[in-house]
């Protein structure tokens, strides 16, 4: 068997990434048609937290398959938004945080023919009767999503607004606005255009990255979700879909994170990829307003649980253990290579012939 060459590990690694870049997770509410269903498959998060101005950036982008023409989605949040868009490349710069260094190691020795020249080898590499229970603080086009800033008094007039306006209404998204209501949180409903009306078949459609910038005592991602959304795949995704969820998180700071499910400290299932301080250039390179770069401090969390125990948010707080976290590297052992040029290869037969043949008479000579 041909030992793995740096380039061939490299260009595993690279074909490995990808294929874990593409699943990299359900938050929020999806909100689709009566009849039509929607399932979030590919999620990205960054939580950017100033905790001296109690300013949380959320920044999402996510792949959805959908069996509707257009359909929405809900994230609810402690103050109101400001929205805007956000270039998609910072999560690509996120992701290079997670790769890990590729280390060789030489073992065993590999003897091999090749050309008298030494070889090289390559390095890794509107207005109605419920206005006054539901208020639209804000209505806005961004990231070729429509979205609206909802308050409400009532959580049935706030589902009766949604369906009005062509948002899902069901039992389980009643109840899942009821505790947002009675903490007086918004809702933004965005909306997205998927295709041309009466298709069924269910196809794939992509965000934009979005920012949500919104005042918080603590920082937390929107992990809860309908009762019915926690459940097995629905039966119009049975095929064409991956059926896994995942889930990055990404969580820029001063210091290093760890996220709990709800204020009582609850476990989240996640796993902490990467802890560690980051150089200025990448905060600044994120483009979120008034973020100091002194939180430089970068901790990255995966949830791959199916079905994920959406039942609270997500709070972050300072890590017991504030000890940086790197990616461990990849070792790969190779054997060290000795190329003999074919050019002397036939005297290191003879040589060897000479050897054998004096050992031989030295033999005869001693029996």
């Amino acid at each position: 068997m041909r030992p793995l060459t740096r380039a061939t590990l490299a260009a595993a690694l690279t074909l490995f990434a990808s294929a874990v870049a593409a699943c990299p997770a359900e938050a929020c509410a999806p909100a689709p048609h009566q009849g039509q269903a929607v399932r979030i498959v590919d999620e990205e998060a960054l939580i950017a937290f100033d905790a001296a101005s109690k300013t949380e950036h959320f920044v999402r982008r996510a792949t959805f398959h959908s069996t509707g023409a257009d359909f929405g989605f809900l994230v609810p949040t402690p103050a109101v938004p400001e929205l805007g868009e956000v270039d998609d490349a910072i999560f690509d710069r996120l992701a290079k945080r997670l790769e890990a260094e590729v280390v060789v190691r030489k073992v065993g020795i590999d003897v091999r023919l090749g050309a008298l020249l030494l070889a090289t080898r390559s390095a890794a590499v509107p207005a109605s009767a419920q206005a006054t229970a539901v208020r639209v603080l804000a209505e806005q086009r961004v990231a070729g999503l429509d979205a609206a800033v909802l308050e409400a008094d009532d959580a049935t007039a706030l589902a009766k607004w949604l369906a009005d306006h062509g948002y899902a209404s069901s039992p389980t998204l009643s109840k899942w606005l009821e505790p947002y209501v009675a903490q007086k949180w918004k809702v933004t409903a965005f909306k997205i255009a998927g295709g041309g009306a009466g298709e069924t078949a269910a196809r794939q459609l992509a965000t934009k990255a979005v920012r949500m910038s919104f005042h918080t005592d603590v920082a937390f991602y929107p992990y809860r979700e309908p009762e019915d959304q926690r459940e097995a795949m629905p039966a119009a995704f049975a095929s064409g879909a991956p059926n896994a969820r995942s889930l990055r998180v990404y969580f820029v700071g001063s210091e290093r994170m760890e996220g709990t499910l709800g204020q009582k400290g609850g476990a989240w299932a996640s796993v902490t990829k990467v802890a560690e301080e980051s150089d200025p250039g990448l905060v600044a390179s994120l483009g979120l307003p008034a973020f100091e770069p002194s939180h430089r401090w970068l901790t990255a969390f995966e949830d791959t649980s199916s079905p994920r125990p959406g039942t609270d948010e997500v709070f972050f707080r300072a890590a017991a253990d504030s000890k940086p976290l790197p990616v461990p590297p990849i070792v790969v052992d190779e054997p060290r290579v000795i190329t003999i040029p074919i050019e002397v290869f036939p005297l290191f037969i003879a040589g060897g012939i000479g050897v054998w043949a004096l050992r031989r008479k030295r033999s005869n000579r001693a029996t």
